[in-house]
């Protein structure tokens, strides 16, 4: 048996995702977003955090939510991957909260709306559990990405 994992809980319009704390390095205030040239789709572009020019990503259309500008109330989870930091901006941090693994996965019907749900888990009390931040990009993608960062 699995023991309880903690995750940060926040909110993407009327979704509740939850990030593993252990890969959260920081939440801030959303800022300005640089252009970033070539950049998989999701990417919004690049922030400066303390030197660092980190991509910034959005959930909203493989959720199957409607684009929108970014709101200076909006949070960006920083998180840990393993080619580079990767920003996700989300509406709200709500919580840190405490989850037992062994609750079921189940089909959501999002999952047939969305391009790709890599990373991603559904639970049966309809929380999303981002739970692998490297499957959100394909090999293709992380290349892309890895480049335009480089010439950024």
């Amino acid at each position: 048996m699995e023991t309880v994992r903690s995750f940060l809980v926040c909110t993407l319009g009327s979704h509740i995702c939850a990030f593993p704390l252990a890969i959260v390095k920081r939440v801030l205030r959303a800022a300005a977003v640089s252009p970033l040239p070539q950049a998989p789709q999701g990417v919004l572009g690049v922030v400066d955090v303390a030197g660092q020019r980190i991509p910034v990503f959005t959930l909203r259309q493989r959720l199957g939510l409607s684009a929108r500008t970014l709101d200076p109330n909006d949070r960006f989870v920083v998180t840990r991957t393993t080619q580079c930091p990767l920003i996700f901006v989300m509406d709200t941090v709500v919580e840190v909260r405490d989850y037992e693994p062994e609750r079921g996965i189940v089909p959501s019907p999002i999952v047939s709306k969305v391009k790709s749900c890599a990373g991603l888990e559904w639970m049966a009390d309809g929380l999303i559990f981002v739970n692998n931040v490297d499957l959100f990009f394909s090999v293709e993608e992380q290349h892309l990405l890895l480049s335009a960062l480089a010439t950024a």
